[in-house]
């Protein structure tokens, strides 16, 4: 089992608590509130630097859906990012529908999944030197590419016979984005599943 999938594992106790005291209304389908009574202090790694891996996750109301995101972070709405200044990190969780916007089976968002994931890729201004693409179980692609300056983790989720995805990603340099990942993962797949 890779790392990244045990810290995964080992966080599901404490963020589970996280999700069952996430919400489920939303004021405003276009405004992010976090809810700072739902947050969760999460510690990646005790022997790392406090500055770099101490996170506290809350749970979000945006657009008309509950997620999770980051603490403290600030929500561009242009952008659809939440953006940390101190670290130059970035989160995002969101519904996408990629061109053409149809229901498609599993194996056609496969495909929509892998050219959406591309195309964020060629977004950033990244030439990696490490590519790792995941097919983690049925309804799910996972991506992270990186090099000395930066890591950027990305999430398809999606379920068969739907038009949309939940597309999650986090960017920001080595040491922050790393330990981001496995709450990347937890923060994706609980945002599908409050959906379905």
């Amino acid at each position: 089992m890779s790392s990244r999938k045990i810290m995964a594992t080992a966080l599901v106790t404490v963020l589970a608590v996280a999700a069952g005291l996430a919400g489920c209304s939303s004021d405003s389908p276009e405004t992010a509130s976090t809810s700072t009574t739902d947050a969760v202090p999460l510690s990646l790694d005790p022997a790392a630097e406090p500055e770099e891996i101490d996170v506290v996750i809350g749970s979000v109301e945006l657009n008309q859906m509950t997620t999770f995101a980051p603490e403290g972070w600030v929500y561009d709405e242009r952008s659809d990012l939440f953006e940390d200044s101190a670290s130059e990190a970035r989160w995002q969780v969101t519904r996408v529908c990629p061109e053409p916007c149809t229901a498609r089976s599993d194996a056609q968002w496969i495909n929509a999944a892998d050219g959406f994931i591309s195309e964020r890729l060629a977004a950033e201004d990244l030439d990696p030197t490490r590519l790792d693409i995941d097919d983690l179980e049925p309804g799910r692609r996972f991506v992270v590419a990186s090099d000395d300056q930066l890591v950027v983790a990305g999430m398809a989720r999606w379920v068969s016979g739907s038009s949309e995805m939940i597309w999650c990603l986090v960017t920001g340099p080595p040491g922050v984005a790393t330990d981001l990942v496995p709450v990347l993962e937890f923060a994706c797949d609980n945002t599908q599943a409050a959906l379905e």
